[in-house]
């Protein structure tokens, strides 16, 4: 026999079934409560209307005899204050969709969906200050979460799924000191998104294990804060992707990958920004990084471990820059361990450069551009043949050192051009090719 239950609680009607339990007759302190156990269940609460401390509950077991589809559950709570909603879902077609709306304070959101076809939508938004918190939880299959805080300072979003379909995307806006967190593991196939827009001070963690992977980090912070954004992605194994892009305040990015096909993009513009990429494939995959810093600070670390073919591309468009370490001894500059890998190092537009390059295997391609402003460049290459290094500084006090220290068929060109100039190149080895050119105008 198939059976069908709907359960609607209205704090301020209170109409309530054997699955419901509703109390408190006033717009203070309600509480709701509904338990659904069996199949093509829906459950619907809504609490609303200038009340205080509400605390909604929804609990849904199937019990599967073929199901086909349902589980819902739906909980609404709209201008209230110290709202608190619970969704858990144990399986088979499942959803769930919170909302907590105009001026919710201290809003809390916690969703649990165990199994099968799950989809978890949140969204707090208008006013919901004073530290917003919501959390979806998808335990495997189908998965999908969508987490929404929108004018939610200090608001805390995370999304934990541990397999199959996933997909997952929190947005945060005008949302200042807001904490957003995706985690996607145990593999499947993957995808995630965090947005974080106009929220000063935001910190955003993304790291998915396994299977098809994709990333996506984008924080659009106040142009006229100070407060620090930060950005962590992480990725172990399989497709990989990456993708970081921040836009002014005082911001920090960091991408790790390790293993198969890798590609980071990271984008940082205007004030302080530093950026670290660690890419490590140790079944040969081909790791790809391209880095864009524009103006104020800069800062950029770029390693590559064991891939062939690897691309790293760091374009760095005046102001302080560097791609260390030394100077101000920051982390490591762009180190690359495998074969037929090419680095392409801009830094143009003048202010105070400086770049470390360090290869260490064969055929690799090395191009280090120094446009304007004080300079200063070391290429360091360790072992290894046929690497093809072309060193260009133009315009101001340059300072350039390249050191082979062994191997054959290498070819190693310095140019530099106005201004002080100043080249030392050494190449250990035999057949190497060296070429220094200095002058006023080459």
């Amino acid at each position: 026999m198939k059976h069908s239950k709907i359960a609607l609680v209205v704090s301020t009607a209170l109409l309530a079934s054997s699955s419901v339990y509703a109390a408190d007759a006033v717009n203070n302190d309600n509480y709701a409560d509904a338990v659904q156990n069996g199949n093509k269940n829906t459950a619907v609460i809504q609490q609303n209307v200038n009340s205080h401390d509400n605390s909604s509950k929804i609990r849904q077991t199937s019990q599967d005899p073929a199901f086909k589809v349902r589980n819902t559950a739906t909980s609404i709570q709209d201008n209230t204050d110290g709202a608190t909603s619970n969704i858990l879902q144990n399986g088979n077609g499942n959803t769930a969709a919170v909302t907590q709306k105009n001026s919710t304070n201290m809003a809390e959101v916690d969703v649990d969906s165990v199994g099968n076809k799950n989809e978890a939508y949140v969204t707090q938004q208008n006013y919901t200050r004073k530290g917003a918190f919501a959390q979806v939880q998808q335990h495997g299959n189908s998965n999908l979460a969508t987490i929404t805080q929108r004018d939610a300072d200090s608001s805390t979003s995370i999304v934990d799924q541990n397999g199959s379909g996933d997909t997952a995307t929190i947005e945060n806006i005008w949302s200042d000191s807001a904490y957003a967190k995706i985690i996607q593991n145990t593999g499947d196939k993957n995808n995630a998104y965090i947005k974080q827009d106009d929220s000063d001070g935001a910190i955003a963690n993304l790291t998915q294990t396994g299977a098809n992977n994709d990333g996506d980090i984008t924080q659009r912070t106040n142009l006229k804060s100070i407060n620090t954004t930060e950005s962590k992605l992480v990725q172990n194994g399989n497709d990989n992707v990456g993708v970081i892009n921040q836009f002014a305040s005082s911001s920090y990015a960091k991408v790790e990958q390790y293993s198969q096909n890798d590609k980071t993009t990271v984008n940082q513009e205007g004030f302080n920004q530093r950026a670290i990429v660690k890419q490590t494939s140790d079944l040969g995959g081909r790791n790809e990084v391209s880095l864009t810093q524009i103006g104020n600070d800069n800062y950029a670390g770029v390693r590559t471990l064991e891939g062939v073919g690897s691309t790293v591309t760091i374009n760095q468009d005046s102001s302080g820059n560097q791609i260390a370490n030394r100077v101000n001894g920051e982390g490591f500059g762009a180190t690359t361990r495998g074969s037929h890998t090419t680095l392409d190092i801009t830094q143009t537009g003048g202010d105070n450069n400086f770049a470390r390059v360090d290869i260490a295997a064969s055929n690799s391609d090395v191009d280090l551009m120094q446009t304007g402003s004080n300079h200063y460049a070391t290429i360091s290459g360790q072992a290894g043949d046929r690497d093809d290094i072309d060193l260009v500084q133009s315009g101001d006090n340059h300072f350039a050192t390249v050191s082979v220290d062994a191997g054959s068929v290498h070819n190693i060109q310095v140019t530099q051009n106005q201004s002080n100039n100043y080249a030392t190149v050494v190449s250990n080895g035999s057949n190497n090719s060296v070429t220094i050119m200095q002058g006023s105008a080459l």
